[in-house]
């Protein structure tokens, strides 16, 4: 593998070197061995294709941009000595052309207006999110831009990392199901007509579930190209439905209204907030700007339920005693809030909430995914063997009645 590694020698100057190794670690080492604090280390393919996907990567637009990479390399650039303008040429300088001249040469000449770095971020659309900039801009308040952006990467990968456990768990029973509707219309539309086809349907001797069966599987056989077409035409619509971020976000906010994964997803989107509310805190937004500004990743229910709190929060009530109101914290939730009251370190205990939320989540995630599996089995099964079982009754009752 080939590894673009960011490097800084003894004497504070910058590097970037090109090296092969068969690991991320190996190639860390290497540097090391040379004298080289390492700042970062990225996976690079050939320099042409680096370059292709870097373009394509920052032209399909904000899918495929990382906003936590990029802070967590900016971050290091400045924890390592150098300015916020040196810190974009530097990473800049990775970048094909036309991507420098979309991105970081409009930042730097709005850094050369004297403008900070938050609002060079807000000139860039659709490339930042509202929380990285509301991050930079607390930190410009606070002086502590680098150890910002370190939080907001650590939280981005945290949330990631909580993303991808949700997806996984849900791959499995969906390909299962596209499985087993495939075997379905398989068996409905092929094997059930040639049954059909060397047995007299309207025989009397045939059991009447036997009788439908054949029925249905001549009348998917008669339409099978076009059942095929519209199935194809569902799932690609599909796909492309759940490709659009207003109706992921319309699912997700009712989402919680769902039986048996309803509180889970409610648990899951009361995470993000919790993390998220926890990064701005700890970065210099006020506690209540804090909550309003992650509000978007709750679900609709509690996002009112978070509008009540923050007015009794504004007109002088207890935070912990405003959220246990609302409904929207348990005893244990409760008592972490009171103790934040008393330490003064709020963001510290909301980020403990998180985890602990998190962890939560992760066990009863597992323990869905357990009792979904051999539910969707048993459903599968069931159907494809009641198919292949009332396909074989009239064979079965023909030899019955042979001997």
């Amino acid at each position: 593998m080939k590894f673009q590694i960011l490097v800084s020698s003894s004497h504070g100057a910058m590097r970037m070197l090109d090296m092969a190794a068969t690991s991320e670690t190996e190639a860390r080492h290497h540097a090391q061995a040379q004298g080289f604090r390492v700042l970062s280390v990225k996976t690079t393919e050939s320099s042409s294709a680096q370059g292709a996907m870097s373009q394509k990567r920052w032209t399909t637009g904000r899918s495929q941009f990382d906003p936590g990479l990029f802070a967590q390399e900016l971050g290091a650039l400045l924890e390592a000595g150098l300015s916020v303008m040196e810190s974009l040429q530097t990473l800049g300088s990775r970048e094909p052309a036309a991507v420098r001249e979309q991105m970081y040469n409009p930042m730097q000449r709005t850094l050369e207006e004297g403008q900070p770095l938050s609002a060079a971020m807000t000139r860039i659309k659709d490339k930042f999110p509202h929380l990285l900039i509301a991050s930079v801009k607390a930190s410009e308040y606070t002086g502590d831009m680098s150890a910002s952006l370190r939080r907001y990467a650590l939280t981005h990968k945290r949330m990631q990392g909580l993303r991808e456990k949700v997806v996984s768990a849900s791959i499995y029973p969906a390909l299962l199901t596209a499985v087993a509707i495939v075997v379905l219309i398989f068996l409905l539309g092929v094997v059930v007509p040639k049954f059909a086809g060397l047995i007299d349907s309207n025989s009397q001797q045939i059991p009447a579930a036997s009788r439908l069966l054949m029925r249905w599987g001549t009348l998917v056989n008669q339409h099978f190209n076009a059942i095929v077409l519209v199935l194809g035409a569902l799932a690609a619509g599909g796909i492309f439905t759940l490709s659009r971020t207003s109706v992921r976000d319309w699912i997700g906010a009712h989402a919680t209204k769902l039986p048996l994964v309803g509180g889970y997803v409610r648990l899951y989107r009361q995470t993000q907030f919790w993390q998220t509310s926890a990064m701005l805190i700890e970065g210099g937004v006020p506690a209540p700007q804090a909550f309003g500004m992650s509000v978007n990743l709750l679900g609709a229910d509690d996002a009112q339920r978070l509008q009540s709190t923050l007015l009794k929060i504004n007109s002088g009530h207890e935070l912990a005693e405003a959220f246990n109101a609302a409904g929207m914290v348990d005893s244990v939730s409760y008592r972490m809030l009171k103790v934040a009251q008393k330490t003064g370190q709020l963001g510290r205990v909301l980020g403990q909430l998180a985890g602990f939320q998190s962890d939560v989540l992760e066990r009863g995630i597992d323990r869905l995914t357990r009792l979904l599996e051999p539910i969707l089995m048993i459903v599968i099964g069931l159907a494809i063997g009641g198919v292949v079982v009332l396909m074989y009754m009239p064979i079965f009752d023909l030899a019955s009645s042979i001997q």
